[in-house]
């Protein structure tokens, strides 16, 4: 009985070990991950947002310099209001992100990690990837549509 104990015990220490190098490797894929996203993601919702604002800021003084329907102003503004605050959002949700990323990365470290804990803090850098997303895709249909209302061929 002694030696099937130790077997066990063995067993289970090379599951352990086994998990061990399977964690550092998440976790160097975690990081690796997380830089380039970081700055993938960031700049281009920075790059899209910023430059439609300019876009369609010179736009509607050059090409639509008469507002043919006056009401329509509203999808302008609109569509100026969301891509702001994509701007805006993304900045504070990409040091939320950071801060997300930094509490698995410390967890793994100090041997507290949870899978669950994780794949929450996953779920939530991708609502807010999604919401800035969703407010700048918002924001250029307002923008086109206002440009489609008030264009005059």
């Amino acid at each position: 009985m002694g030696n099937s104990h130790s077997k066990m015990e063995y067993i289970q220490r090379k599951k352990l070990d086994r998990m061990d190098a399977e964690l550092v490797k998440y976790l160097d894929h975690l990081i690796s991950t997380m830089e380039k996203s970081h700055q993938s993601f960031e700049k281009q919702m920075s790059f899209i947002s910023s430059g439609a604002l300019a876009l369609s800021v010179g736009f509607n003084k050059n090409v639509v310099p008469h507002v043919v329907h006056p009401n329509s102003i509203l999808l302008l503004f609109g569509g100026w209001i969301l891509l702001t605050v994509t701007l805006v959002l993304s900045c504070i949700f990409h040091l939320r992100t950071g801060q997300l990323h930094n509490r698995t990365i410390k967890e793994i470290h100090e041997g507290s990690f949870k899978r669950t804990s994780s794949i929450r803090r996953i779920r939530t850098i991708n609502t807010f990837n999604w919401f800035t997303a969703i407010t700048m895709v918002l924001g250029i249909v307002l923008i086109v549509a206002y440009v489609i209302v008030n264009h005059k061929p």
